[in-house]
Parts: C-alpha cells; sequence; structure tokens
C-alpha cells in the first residue's frame, strides 16, 4: 500500500470558482478567507482548481506509476513512508520517521521492483549548488541500488517541478 500524502490533496485545491453575472467563472485563489467557502461549499456556487502546468502533470502521473515514492527533506533525511501513527482530536495521522541514505542501504537493495523511484524535496528553497549536488548524489546512490529510472521533484504551493528524471540521461 502507498500512502499519498496529505499534502497532495491540498495542492490540488488551488482556487474556487463562482458565476459572474455573464455566466463566466470568476477563479479566486484560496485563502484564509475564501477557505470557508471551499469547505462549507453552498449548493449553488461550484469549486473548481486551475489547470495544472503540463510539467506538473507528468510529475504526477510519474508518482502513480512509481514503484516507490518517498520525501527529501531540507536537512538531507528520507521520509519512505513509515512512522508511528498517532491520534489528535480523534483524527489518526502518521508521524514520519526520518532515514539517512546510510541506514537504507539494505532497504533499497532488497526491493524488488526497481524500475521508477520518484524522489520528491520538500518545498523548503534550495541553494542551486546545494540542488545540484543533492540531485547528482541521489541518482548516483539509487542507481548504485539497481533503479533503472530515478525522478527528482519539488512540493510546492502550485506546481510539482521535475528538476530530474534519468530516463532522458545519456
Amino acid at each position: 500500500m502507498r500512502l499519498i500524502p496529505m499534502t497532495l490533496s491540498l495542492a490540488l485545491l488551488t482556487s474556487c470558482g463562482n458565476s459572474s453575472p455573464e455566466g463566466e467563472d470568476q477563479i479566486t485563489p484560496v485563502t484564509r478567507s475564501s477557505i470557508d467557502l471551499i469547505l462549507n461549499n453552498p449548493r449553488n456556487t461550484r469549486i473548481k482548481s486551475l489547470p495544472l502546468d503540463r510539467e506538473s502533470k507528468r510529475a504526477f502521473a510519474l508518482e502513480r506509476a512509481a514503484d516507490l515514492v518517498i520525501e527529501f527533506t531540507g536537512e538531507g533525511r528520507f521520509d519512505i513512508g513509515v512512522g508511528r501513527i498517532k491520534s489528535a482530536d480523534g483524527n489518526s495521522y502518521r508521524d514520519p520517521h526520518y532515514f539517512s541514505l546510510g541506514e537504507l542501504v539494505e532497504f533499497f537493495d532488497d526491493q524488488r521492483h526497481k524500475d521508477l523511484i520518484v524522489v520528491n524535496f520538500h518545498k523548503a528553497a534550495w541553494i542551486r549548488d546545494s540542488l545540484e549536488s543533492d540531485i547528482a548524489r541521489i541518482n548516483d546512490y539509487f542507481r548504485d541500488r539497481g533503479y533503472r529510472r530515478v525522478v527528482i521533484c519539488q512540493f510546492t504551493s502550485s506546481s510539482r517541478p521535475i528538476h530530474s528524471d534519468t530516463k532522458f540521461r545519456q
């Protein structure tokens, strides 16, 4: 079972539309004031999200097709989808456990399906030099573990840019 981060569903909900007198949709960005309209949607109000850009659509399609989707934090740690389940106010959530690449060597070596892995960098802004060295290090690490294709994306508030795709590397 593959867990989809809660941020995915929130990232896809980016705006709401109201019908204008002319019958054209008005797109309003999600803000603290407009979120109530979205959550308490009256029946006569249409909810609509802005279209995703082509690269984001491709990134989400790659995630759906991936053998494994993991997250990379700005501190150089990885979330592979494990952690304690905690409850607060009647809601359950996963408290992620983060690992270093060294701690995960056997985990990735033992994976059976290694056609495609997607690594999502957290939303924080990355220094260009650090980003390039992290991308190279992660690509090399997973190629050494036997993965045929490594795709590196980044979480953002409105899109999912693809930083690297080893499919296109010579």
